[in-house]
């Protein structure tokens, strides 16, 4: 569940909290299908427990959705997986997928891309980056 605004939740000692019910689930949701999967869950796990300082926090999280580069060159982890998505997608890249009629490679190759394409022009990554902007301590 996302965090509502203006509320905060402290921890003794000021401590990492475990993680919340909706993030926890999602990697356990991930577990177990494919050891690439499972690193990825591992990472994200990793960088969730973390105690982060506020620039590694920034870094983080620019990393992961905040990248303002220009559509279609982002340099982020939602960029990334949207990269991937379409490759898996793509029978040229997929060899898996070369025994599909043609027409089903066509359209998943055409999911593939407009996945990338949405993730480029639609991700909100200038909010995200004006909110890593303004963590800066004052």
């Amino acid at each position: 569940m996302a965090a509502i605004p203006g509320t905060h939740v402290h921890t003794a000692d000021n401590a990492v909290p475990p993680l919340n019910d909706d993030l926890a689930g999602l990697l356990n949701g991930l577990a177990g299908f494919h050891p690439g999967l499972d690193l990825i869950a591992d990472g994200v796990r990793a960088l969730a427990l973390d105690r982060l300082t506020i620039p590694q926090t920034q870094a983080v999280v620019t990393m992961l959705a905040g990248s303002t580069d220009q559509p279609g060159t982002q340099i982020d982890a939602s960029a990334l997986i949207a990269a991937l998505v379409a490759r898996l997608l793509n029978a040229d890249e997929n060899p898996a997928l070369r025994t599909l009629p043609v027409d089903v490679q066509d359209q998943a190759r055409t999911a593939g891309a407009d996945f990338t394409d949405h993730d480029a022009y639609v991700t909100p990554r200038g909010d995200i980056a004006k909110t890593v902007y303004d963590l800066n301590p004052i």
